[in-house]
């Protein structure tokens, strides 16, 4: 019984009274999964654009570091090396 009324909700013909309020919907359950899963790879790949930023940033400052180091000036080094301590 209950795949039946699973099936109906799903092809979007929920013309009968079902006990699964939260699944009852003006769309058909289907088309909604499909936008969750639209909304959520989305969101995936902008935090991956985001995450790529950041490690970019953070191979950038070290490369200062290194060079800041290799000429002797610590304060220089000590800002670039905090700043990648806050990423």
């Amino acid at each position: 019984m209950l795949g039946k009324e699973f099936e109906k909700i799903w092809a979007g013909n929920d013309n009968e009274k079902l006990n699964w309020k939260s699944l009852k919907g003006k769309e058909p359950l289907r088309y909604r999964l499909v936008h969750a899963d639209y909304k959520i790879k989305s969101m995936v790949s902008r935090l991956d654009v985001y995450v790529s930023r950041m490690q970019e940033r953070d191979r950038v400052l070290f490369e200062r570091v290194v060079e800041a180091q290799m000429s002797k000036d610590s304060a220089r080094a000590a800002m670039y090396a905090n700043e990648i301590a806050e990423i």
